[in-house]
């Protein structure tokens, strides 16, 4: 794919990458896409999937102390969560919006 090096310049750090012509000129169409400098769209991109990635990372799991608690849980997450009149209505409005369309 490419190479990676990473300098420090004053109070920002510098991050530079060697890539294939293919890879970079997918990345110029979408910076242009998004109008956006390669460098804020390579900075955004990269942001994003660390935050994800730690965020992923941080997820902390539920442990139950017996199989009491176990089967209580599982029968929780089993359950359906019951549907409002507000939710009800929305469903009921989306439905008539796609029978419109596919009439079309």
């Amino acid at each position: 794919m490419g190479t990676l090096s990473v300098h420090k310049i004053a109070s920002k750090d510098r991050i530079s990458a060697r890539v294939n012509h293919d890879i970079y000129q997918t990345i110029v169409k979408a910076a242009e896409s998004n109008s956006q400098s390669i460098n804020d769209f390579v900075i955004q991109a990269a942001l994003s999937q660390a935050q994800d990635i730690l965020q992923r990372q941080q997820l902390q799991w539920i442990t139950v102390a017996n199989d009491n608690e176990a089967l209580w849980l599982a029968e929780k997450m089993q359950q359906s969560t019951p549907i409002n009149a507000k939710l009800e209505a929305a469903l009921a409005q989306y439905q008539q919006v796609l029978q419109q369309k596919c009439k079309k």
